[in-house]
């Protein structure tokens, strides 16, 4: 079995029923909101005088307009969420999986113990002779200045500027 096969995603049935509920949400609100505005425009045109129908279908589009509003909550709650389980499985597709030796002495390792000579090769031993043969270069000691002598100021070139001038 291969190492880079993709694992299968789970199914995230929460999700789901968040879509699904929004939907549902959205789904009711429209048909309420159309229903009561259709049975509000029955109200004016026949002209009738039965208040409990009207403020019953007034009630019924304020609803309609609210469960339309809940609805367009979930779905920006489930795109967001969509987004955020959709990022994350790409982030950890990103990391390599690691790789687990079963057994390492499957492969033999009777010849790490053998030492191997290899041969040098021959403009490498015309190098090494003309390298030590360079003359050494030590540091002489350097004499220290005893303290008591006052350490001179150094020069300065350029002009002073306007702080160390003498004032006019």
């Amino acid at each position: 079995m291969s190492q880079s096969s993709p694992a299968r995603p789970a199914i995230n049935l929460a999700l789901i029923g968040l879509w699904v509920v929004t939907a549902v949400v959205l789904a009711v609100g429209i048909w309420l909101l159309l229903s009561s505005n259709g049975r509000q425009v029955e109200l004016y045109t026949g002209q009738s005088d039965d208040y409990a129908a009207y403020l019953s279908a007034q009630g019924g589009t304020t609803l309609g307009g609210l469960l339309i509003g809940v609805g367009a909550l979930g779905l920006l709650l489930s795109l967001a969420t969509q987004a955020v389980i959709s990022a994350a499985a790409h982030r950890n597709a990103a990391v390599p999986a690691a790789y687990h030796f079963v057994d390492t002495d499957e492969y033999g390792d009777d010849f790490a113990d053998e030492s191997v000579e290899v041969p040098a090769r021959a403009d490498a031993t015309a190098a090494v002779p003309a390298a030590s043969a360079a003359p050494v270069v030590t540091e002489a000691p350097v004499a220290e200045a005893p303290a008591s002598e006052p350490v001179a100021a150094p020069a300065v070139d350029g002009e002073p500027d306007e702080k160390s001038a003498p004032s006019k």
